[in-house]
């Protein structure tokens, strides 16, 4: 999965009306891959494209990193920030950002798209509504519910005496086996081998 920049339009937006108030467009992220993908934060204003600018802290730190029941691994620690602050952005070129947003009412779910045109950073003419596409939430749902009660039934499985003192160790042998197995094996093989491993699992 190729990388993405974050966008906010501060500038109207041609949307349909009850679903979100002017307000909550204009603090709404979507994402766009039509500038620098490189996770940066944008924003179109009515004086044109910025980008937020960040220095960080030069480092060379490194710092270990303990997991339970893991040896030590050593990590690159978190850079410090030095300085952000907003620039203008020259980029010249159509703009398309979008969003998957959940639940825009009771009954559905909405993906969405817009698109702008800009030269030299500056917004050309007004930001168009590309998509709309409105989809029952239904089916969302009623698989989160469903995922939920499997969860829910795995986890009280698990802490059943069976599992617990023979189950786990029966899977960890059988992951063991079947890693083993799908090194050496084509992809073909490790489709197969991943569906034979689950039938075994307990």
């Amino acid at each position: 999965m190729g990388m993405f920049d974050e966008i906010q339009c501060k500038v109207p937006l041609p949307t349909k009306k009850g679903l979100k108030t002017a307000a909550e467009w204009k603090g709404y992220t979507f994402q766009t891959k039509d500038l620098d993908n490189f996770l940066g934060h944008y924003e179109i204003r009515k004086s044109g494209l910025w980008v937020k600018e960040i220095k960080y802290k030069p480092t060379t730190k490194e710092t270990p990193r303990k997991k339970k029941g893991a040896g030590k691994r050593w990590c690159f620690a978190p850079l410090d920030i030095e300085s952000e602050k907003w620039v203008k952005d020259n980029f010249t070129g159509y703009v398309r950002f979008y969003d998957f947003v959940y639940d825009v009412d009771e009954t559905h779910d909405l993906s969405i798209e817009f698109g702008g045109h800009f030269d030299k950073g500056k917004l050309q003419d007004k930001i168009e509504l590309l998509k709309w596409e409105e989809e029952s939430s239904a089916g969302r749902k009623a698989n989160i519910k469903k995922w939920a009660k499997e969860t829910k039934a795995r986890k009280e499985y698990e802490k059943k005496w069976r599992y617990k003192n023979f189950g786990k160790y029966w899977n960890m042998l059988v992951g063991w086996t079947f890693r083993g197995i799908r090194r050496v094996r084509e992809w073909e093989g490790k489709l197969v081998s991943w569906k034979i491993e689950n039938k075994l699992k307990f």
